[in-house]
């Protein structure tokens, strides 16, 4: 395998590159969805 200059590759960790302004609305929009489907008895 090194004679064909084959390497095991890793996952390589990334960083978040910065925080989006509307990160928490997604998240507050996520949230009312899953309630209003929870409050009809449908599953989530």
């Amino acid at each position: 395998m090194e004679k064909y200059n084959y390497r095991k590759r890793k996952a390589q960790k990334r960083l978040a590159i910065e925080k989006h302004p509307q990160r928490n609305e997604q998240f507050e929009n996520s949230e009312r969805l899953k309630a209003s489907y929870q409050a009809v008895g449908n599953p989530v």
